[in-house]
């Protein structure tokens, strides 16, 4: 932070913004308990600045700003005009907007004023209000075995708990089953219904995703079964992965296989499948020690 200090009373600007942003980043990280991995990019930095990012873009979302506390919506605009001086800096003015003019000026002036606060290390709360704990996302197709064994799975799982939350992706004609499978299951967690058209095309896939969203925000771990119900369902399912990295919870997908005939599953749905994992073990804390 001194040389930061220093760099900005030289007027050496692009560099003071940059380190600013990096060290900003590992703010974050030691607020969020995580400094034994500082330094890993693809972890912990990335995670952090998933958060100011998520911050960022949630104070303009007239649906969901209101879950931001005043500091909150403060720091969001921060990183945003940081954001945006570094970027300008960093590609040598070759991009819309005058590096000299007052917007610009205005911004620094901005980002410096909030930098005085940070550079001090307050305890600002960081975290997101939202669902918390661990969540499961899955859909549902007409057979209800694949919501029931991703639900089983995490006894089987070494030193994991079951999900505090369910979410799972339906459409009309799969909704009445989500009970079944869970009862099936004995799942008392919460359940969240995600009602589509199981046969939509984009503008489906975008509606079902912005509304799934909104149920991902503060979880600490999402689980992301992509198999189950059409394939846009799966899409949706890979997009709301996608969202909660960027919401800063830690991801990791998987998929089920029954190797049963079909006529087999039917008649005896509530059999575990196989999970097999798509993304690495460093990407969630299941099974770690």
């Amino acid at each position: 932070a001194r040389i930061v200090q220093d760099l900005l009373h030289r007027g050496s600007m692009p560099t003071a913004l940059g380190l600013m942003s990096e060290w900003t980043v590992s703010w974050v990280v030691w607020r969020l308990n995580e400094q034994r991995e500082w330094l890993n990019y693809h972890g912990a930095r990335r995670r952090a600045a998933n958060l100011l990012g998520a911050i960022r873009a949630l104070r303009t979302d007239s649906e969901l700003s209101r879950i931001l506390s005043g500091k909150q919506t403060r720091l969001g605009e921060y990183w945003d005009d940081l954001s945006t001086l570094r970027n300008a800096y960093a590609h040598h003015g070759m991009r819309r907007g005058d590096l000299l003019g007052r917007e610009f000026a205005a911004r620094r002036d901005r980002v410096v004023g909030v930098w005085n606060s940070l550079r001090r290390c307050p305890d600002w709360r960081l975290t997101l209000e939202g669902v918390g704990g661990r969540v499961l996302v899955s859909p549902i197709g007409r057979r209800p075995g694949v919501l029931f064994s991703a639900l089983r799975m995490f006894r089987a799982l070494k030193r994991c708990s079951v999900p505090a939350t369910c979410l799972a992706i339906c459409s009309a004609k799969t909704e009445p089953l989500i009970t079944e499978a869970t009862i099936a299951a004995g799942y008392d967690g919460r359940v969240e219904r995600l009602c589509m058209d199981p046969y939509g095309g984009r503008r489906e896939i975008e509606t079902a995703r912005k509304r799934g969203r909104r149920l991902l925000i503060g979880a600490e771990e999402v689980l992301v079964n992509v198999t189950g119900g059409t394939t846009v369902m799966g899409l949706v399912a890979d997009a709301l992965a996608a969202d909660a990295r960027s919401l800063a919870s830690r991801v990791r997908r998987f998929g089920l296989i029954d190797r049963r005939p079909p006529a087999q599953q039917d008649a005896d749905p509530f059999q575990v499948g196989e999970p097999f994992w798509l993304d690495g073990a460093e990407a969630v804390s299941v099974g770690a020690d």
